[in-house]
């Protein structure tokens, strides 16, 4: 089966959820470490200030065009 050409410019699920994730913590006006805390009663965790940086990370670096 032959693979279907692909629009460059798409964001990929990570990318949405990573812009998202950013977006929103952004608007409530949360640092990271606070966005963790409120998301641990969801994830039954709290996520380290390595992984949330590297989550919103993920929506820049899947996409060089985009700012």
């Amino acid at each position: 089966m032959a693979r279907k050409h692909t629009n460059e410019n798409a964001w990929t699920p990570n990318q949405i959820v990573a812009y998202r994730v950013a977006t929103a913590r952004q608007i409530r006006g949360w640092t990271q470490e606070k966005a963790a805390e409120e998301l641990e009663p969801f994830l039954g965790h709290k996520l380290s200030a390595a992984s949330f940086s590297s989550i919103e990370r993920s929506f820049a670096g899947g996409c060089s065009t985009r700012q």
